[in-house]
């Protein structure tokens, strides 16, 4: 963790360094355009189809119509993810999954809201399911801590606080940078 940490921060100050970093995961990970809550309060239900929240649909049209952007997915589990990410520009590969860089339990280990991050785009990266297995894994942390590196560099999207130094604010954020919030 301290290693990603440190590399991230020269490369938040090197353009050559973040470069690097940046084409270290070019080729199999996607991450979105933008920053963009799609739901605030959302929460994984594993098992079940999710619903829209009364008065959604209408919210959501209506940021659509301001920014052009794609569809509402209806899917069990990661439906909600999902939709954040493609609404975020993000490039969503048919045989890829979609990976949260900060897990529910990562979030609530610190005392954090999942339900500011589930449906976070920042918090969301496109990547092949071997590379998703080896995220979740022990061996896999060094990766996964520069993975969170460059959504903090993208974004400035830092919801434990370790890249900047800095106590984020309640949807993760630091550097007076924020996000999109669609609902509510």
């Amino acid at each position: 963790m301290v290693e990603a940490i440190d590399a991230t921060r020269t490369a938040d100050s090197d353009p050559v360094a973040k470069q690097a970093l940046f084409r270290r995961f070019e080729a199999d990970c996607s991450f979105p355009k933008r920053a963009v809550l799609l739901w605030d309060g959302c929460r994984r239900e594993r098992g079940t189809h999710y619903c829209w929240p009364g008065g959604f649909n209408d919210k959501w049209r209506d940021y659509r119509r301001r920014f052009g952007c794609g569809r509402l997915l209806k899917a069990r589990s990661n439906g909600p993810p999902r939709s954040a990410f493609t609404v975020a520009g993000g490039n969503y590969v048919n045989g890829n999954e979609l990976a949260h860089l900060y897990s529910e339990s990562a979030l609530i280990q610190d005392g954090l809201d999942e339900g500011r991050h589930f449906t976070q785009s920042a918090n969301l990266i496109c990547v092949p399911r071997s590379r998703h297995l080896q995220m979740d894994s022990l061996q896999g942390m060094h990766e996964l801590w520069l993975l969170r590196g460059l959504s903090f560099l993208l974004f400035r999207y830092d919801p434990l606080g370790k890249f900047s130094g800095d106590h984020p604010d309640g949807y993760g954020f630091v550097a007076g940078c924020t996000c999109d919030i669609v609902w509510p």
